[in-house]
């Protein structure tokens, strides 16, 4: 059984005026008071500079001109590109990295507590193609780079990137990789970086970036047990002053139920990944913040054992969901998997014949299996559906994922115009990175080391088509090689941005 599809509209790119001018509709038609009459009542209106491009980005600025009885005191802003500015002045300036129609809001207060919300008229904001590499001299020094470009400083930054409410610890070593597969979405939901670490000490580097991007009495949530992060980090941060929230269980996959069930609050949606490789959790992490994604919450990434679910509590946690799914008009089931070997596994859960199963064939060539899965053919009964989205490998899974996440073929994700790129050899590059990318719903792709995958080629020329897009490197060129940077730059028709 096929989803049903639908189109997301393109947003275009339009002329824009010198000055847009907005207000509400009572500042719009009142007539100017004289300068001896004091105003009665609180009223504001945004004046917008029409944006100016620049390499990385297109800024603008404006003021906001507001009257009232009593004097202001705090302008607090909505740029629209999820940075909120709360300040004194009417003054604003904010940078804009993705081509996309926006709108300004404010709300302003007076002295006696009385507000007043404004909001600008659409603008349309074109910016540069671009590809900007984001690298360390380690993966601890990638992930603070990518920490550095999409978080804001905790004190004085005058800058648009976000602040940030928590940071997610996940060790760095290639040995506990699987209890920070679901960190991904985890980061999304409390609104911070993914970080790496070494499991014995609390990397220098990655201690230096806490500190600058979250304050003392902020939160730190830590993945996986003391063999994955140890009690020394652990006490290092609380003697710096944070609060230390561990997730973590006696088995990756209890861990991936543990941040399900404590850490994203029991979300309405599960995706499942096979917990013995760390691929299609990656490209997993992305989607699940996006169409996967209901009431404020990303879906949960729980992990399989291959081609079946062995972990009990995981199992009935995933059937419980299953079986939650009934009446609804969501287009997606309340289960998804990501991958061949966990569709697998999820199509037993769902209670689906083996003999049916059997029959079942993982996706081959540069084609991709998408649809849902069920069995009420054999058991009218059975309600438990699974939404499957694999590929014939690392690559044509992330793009798959991303295809789908996008909304070309299912409703209705937006314009989304920022693309990550990481390799598919090693975990912790595309682990921060996608992190990153699923906070700003973005996409995660996979390339090869030293060559970009046809899957990669195929998603540009099929699905991006002439559409302008901020792209991003995650990892130095000994994980992604200066050769794949120029065919990505090429491809992409996006210059290259240091």
């Amino acid at each position: 059984m096929t989803i049903a599809a639908c189109a997301a509209a393109a947003i275009s790119a339009l002329a824009l005026p010198a000055v847009v001018t907005t207000a509400s509709a009572a500042a719009a038609t009142t007539a100017p008071a004289e300068a001896s009459v004091v105003p009665t009542v609180l009223t504001a209106t945004i004046i917008v500079d029409s944006p100016v491009g620049s390499p990385v980005g297109s800024t603008v600025a404006g003021t906001v001109t507001a009257s009232g009885p009593n004097p202001i005191v705090s302008y607090q802003f909505d740029f629209g590109n999820g940075t909120k500015v709360t300040q004194s002045t009417p003054d604003f300036e904010v940078t804009y990295v993705a081509t996309q129609t926006y709108n300004i809001g404010v709300l302003v207060t007076d002295s006696t507590g009385n507000t007043f919300k404004a909001v600008s008229n659409s603008f349309d904001v074109t910016v540069p193609n671009s590809l900007t590499r984001l690298a360390g001299d380690s993966r601890y020094g990638t992930s603070t780079a990518v920490s550095q470009r999409f978080w804001a400083s905790a004190v004085g930054d005058t800058t648009t990137r976000r602040t940030a409410h928590a940071v997610v610890l996940a060790s760095g070593e290639n040995a506990h990789y699987p209890d920070a597969l679901a960190g991904g979405p985890l980061a999304a939901y409390k609104q911070g970086p993914l970080l790496l670490t070494e499991t014995a000490q609390l990397t220098d580097t990655t201690r230096q970036e806490i500190h600058r991007v979250l304050p003392p009495g902020g939160t730190v949530y830590v993945l996986g047990g003391e063999a994955a992060i140890s009690a020394k980090a652990a006490a290092t941060l609380a003697g710096d002053g944070y609060t230390v929230v561990r997730y973590g269980g006696q088995t990756r996959y209890q861990t991936a139920l543990t941040i399900a069930e404590q850490g994203l609050d029991n979300p309405n949606h599960v995706v499942l990944v096979t917990g013995k490789d760390f691929p299609d959790a990656l490209a997993a992490g992305p989607a699940a913040t996006g169409l996967l994604a209901s009431d404020g919450k990303p879906a949960a990434i729980l992990l399989s054992d291959g081609d079946t679910v062995e972990d009990r509590d995981t199992a009935a946690y995933v059937v419980a969901k299953m079986n939650g799914f009934g009446q609804t008009t969501f287009i997606v089931p309340n289960v998804s998997a990501i991958g061949w070997s966990a569709s697998v596994a999820g199509m037993k859960l769902a209670g689906v014949d083996p003999r049916v199963i059997a029959t079942k064939q993982p996706p081959t060539g540069p084609n991709t299996n998408l649809g849902v899965y069920d069995d009420v053919e054999h058991d009218p009964h059975n309600l438990r559906s699974l939404n499957v989205v694999a590929g014939s490998d690392r690559y044509t899974t992330a793009q798959a994922a991303a295809a789908y996440d996008r909304g070309d073929n299912f409703c209705c994700i937006g314009n989304d115009p920022f693309v990550g790129y990481a390799s598919g050899a090693t975990f912790a590059d595309a682990l921060t990175g996608g992190a990153a990318m699923a906070t700003i719903h973005g996409r995660l792709f996979l390339t090869e080391p030293t060559s970009v995958p046809a899957a990669d080629t195929d998603v540009v020329n099929n699905l991006f088509g002439a559409k302008t897009h901020t792209a991003f490197i995650f990892g130095g060129t000994a994980a992604v090689s200066q050769h794949v940077e120029n065919q990505l730059s090429a491809l992409l028709q996006a210059p290259i941005v240091k």
